[in-house]
């Protein structure tokens, strides 16, 4: 995996690597995050390894231990459940708000996420199908009208995408994947919005079902 820094802002760089070291499994769950290696293979100063490992530790992707230093978090699957319950309950109810006040411009910037986790599917590009799929969100979330809904569910983004990046590891889900967000943004583009609901919800609740098979199948390994 290239780990390697690019021009951009520095520290919003080391931040968006490492997280996307940890959703795409280079860094394991449970691995200990040594500062002096990764310091090596990124090429950054300690403060600024530091600094990151710190954002990623309130987005509660890595642990820090006392005694032992950083970690890559581990969910339990309680946890992973607790949050597709949120999740079904949350984005069930702002797919809602969102189709009754949906406009053009937001259809086509679903229908373009869309288009873009399919040719992610058919490249197997992993962190790829995870940004088309936050981006899908993304516009249900900004234009449901409802801040709340969008800040709890903020604070589990980084969780979510974890949880997401483990189901779709699972051979074929993201193809059902696709066709869930199809029936979504279907649901939507129609005015549906008890169908817009449901289809939200399915699309959780499979993910949920994915996601536990991966986590049954790495406790069995």
């Amino acid at each position: 995996m290239d780990l390697r820094i690019t021009p951009r802002p520095l520290q919003s760089q080391v931040v968006s690597k490492l997280r996307d070291a940890i959703l795409s499994g280079h860094f394991k769950p449970g691995e200990r995050l040594v500062e002096s290696s990764l310091c090596q293979m990124i090429n950054v100063s300690r403060s600024s390894l530091r600094e990151a490992l710190r954002r990623l530790e309130g987005e509660k992707l890595v642990h820090n231990i006392p005694n032992r230093g950083p970690s890559v978090a581990e969910l339990t699957w309680k946890q992973a459940e607790d949050i597709y319950h949120v999740r079904a309950l949350l984005e069930g109810e702002a797919v809602v708000l969102f189709t009754k006040r949906a406009t053009p411009k937001e259809v086509a910037k679903m229908r373009a996420a869309l288009k873009d986790f399919v040719k992610a599917h058919e490249s197997d590009d992993a962190p790829e199908k995870i940004r088309a799929t936050t981006d899908f969100y993304a516009v249900i979330l900004n234009g449901c009208g409802n801040e709340v809904i969008c800040e709890v569910l903020e604070g589990l983004h980084a969780r979510i995408n974890l949880l997401r990046s483990q189901s779709m590891s699972r051979k074929g889900r993201s193809r059902f994947s696709a066709k869930e967000l199809s029936e979504i943004l279907k649901m939507i583009e129609r005015k549906d919005s008890a169908g817009a609901r449901k289809a939200a919800i399915e699309h959780v609740r499979a993910a949920s079902e994915s996601a536990k098979k991966a986590f049954e199948s790495k406790l069995a390994s």
